[in-house]
């Protein structure tokens, strides 16, 4: 975008516990809390729309030349009322991107997005030939400060090979099997390697106090963790092993080895990108059974990933 549209700098807006690591490791040179602009009152039917009653909303995007939204769209009312707004006070081109890919879509979702924000700029843009970056987030360098003691600080050091499990998805049907990931840690530990489980507030709110301790019986468990302090985690760890999850998606954006297993999602649509990911795939059914066969296949994959 920056490169297309000649823009010096690109603002995010949306929820800070799910950006707020963006800044000084991505592309991303500003963001904002989603909370403190009034998108609501563009939601209203547009022959009820005041711009009077938008004054917050004028004032906080008056300063963009261009903004891209993936909220609204194909609510013609907010669509309208945005670009009414907007203009209220200085023209800005505005483009709405759907959020979800089309379900006749082939293409990864990233590759699915900025084809369609070809489209809605049209031939008065030259595009440059566009692949996926190897990496797009860079960890900053205190990040391995941080992340090693936070590993310390549940027992793992720096004398032995690092590999940190992610049993997490933020949906259940995306987990493979709890009993897995405990046999896997298991066999993993018993092969030398040191492992932690990193889980999200999803998981420690979800799942009952008796699978905590399962997990807990097989290996240490970082939790309570923000995003920001999840990267840090990361950025020392030499593997990385979790279901289609946004944290797979952040470590193999890291350039983190990566082995990330899908079932019932489609990893030619959602799979993370990244220099050093291996995507495992199972029916659904399969994947959604507590197997030692399975541990063995993830097992023998991942020691595979650490040797190379």
């Amino acid at each position: 975008m920056k490169q297309t549209l000649g823009l010096q700098q690109i603002e995010m807006i949306g929820h800070l516990h799910h950006i707020g690591f963006y800044l000084g490791r991505t592309c991303i040179d500003m963001i904002r809390s989603i909370d403190s602009v009034e998108f609501h009152r563009l939601f209203v039917e547009e022959k009820s729309f005041r711009v009077e009653d938008c004054e917050s909303v004028l004032t906080a995007l008056s300063r963009y030349d261009w903004i891209v939204s993936f909220l609204g769209h194909d609510n013609p009312d907010f669509e309208n009322n945005l670009i009414f707004a907007v203009n209220c006070r200085q023209a800005a081109d505005i483009a709405f991107l759907p959020l979800l890919p089309t379900t006749d879509s082939i293409d990864h979702v990233s590759d699915f997005y900025v084809r369609q924000f070809q489209q809605t700029l049209g031939a008065a843009y030259e595009f440059p030939n566009w692949t996926h970056p190897l990496r797009t987030v860079h960890a900053k360098p205190d990040d391995h400060e941080h992340g090693r003691e936070r590993l310390s600080s549940v027992g793992l050091t720096s004398n032995a090979k690092t590999v940190i499990l992610h049993p997490g998805s933020g949906g259940p049907a995306k987990c493979w099997p709890l009993e897995n990931f405990v046999a896997l840690a298991a066999t993993l530990r018993q092969k030398g390697m040191q492992v932690a489980f990193l889980l999200g507030p999803a998981e420690t709110e979800r799942w009952h106090p008796d699978k905590m301790g399962q997990l807990r019986s097989a290996a240490p468990i970082l939790s309570d963790l923000t995003l920001t302090e999840s990267l840090q985690a990361l950025c020392c760890a030499d593997l990385f092993i979790g279901n289609d999850s946004g944290v797979s998606h952040l470590s193999a954006a890291l350039g983190l080895c990566s082995l990330v297993l899908f079932g019932p999602s489609n990893p030619t649509l959602y799979r993370p990108i990244g220099p050093k990911v291996q995507i495992l795939t199972e029916s659904p059914d399969s994947f959604a059974r507590s197997d030692p066969a399975a541990v063995q296949k993830v097992t023998d994959s991942a020691l595979k990933l650490l040797n190379d």
